[in-house]
């Protein structure tokens, strides 16, 4: 089936978006904090993940109670950041953006066009 001319201009705003850097970091930094009660939970759920609990403002380590080592929780927040892109952001959905190849880019298609 031939493309129609809406799809082939949505195709091009794609690869342009993909390519450019400071608007792909800003819908990244957007995209991996809202919505914030998402984010919560799944951070909640990662450093619980890594045996990490929150006291006084900062992580300690369930087991030692001790402060949480600094790369664990680099390492839980980045997998945090990365469920927030792939795991149906509603935020991302309201806006027509999906994650894909690494890059945040307007949908494909809309839904009055499927």
């Amino acid at each position: 089936m031939t493309p129609t001319p809406l799809q082939d201009t949505r195709e091009i705003i794609r690869e342009e978006f993909a390519n450019q850097p400071a608007a792909q970091e800003d819908l990244r930094n957007y995209f991996t904090k809202n919505p914030a009660s998402i984010r919560a939970s799944k951070e909640r759920e990662e450093m619980e993940g890594f045996g990490l609990i929150p006291k006084d403002g900062h992580f300690v380590s369930l087991k030692t109670l001790q402060p949480a080592d600094p790369e664990m929780i680099a390492r839980a927040l980045k997998i945090t950041d990365e469920r927030m892109l792939t795991e149906g952001n509603p935020e991302m959905l309201r806006h027509n953006f999906n994650y894909s190849g690494g890059k945040i880019l307007p949908m494909n298609k809309v839904e009055d066009e499927k």
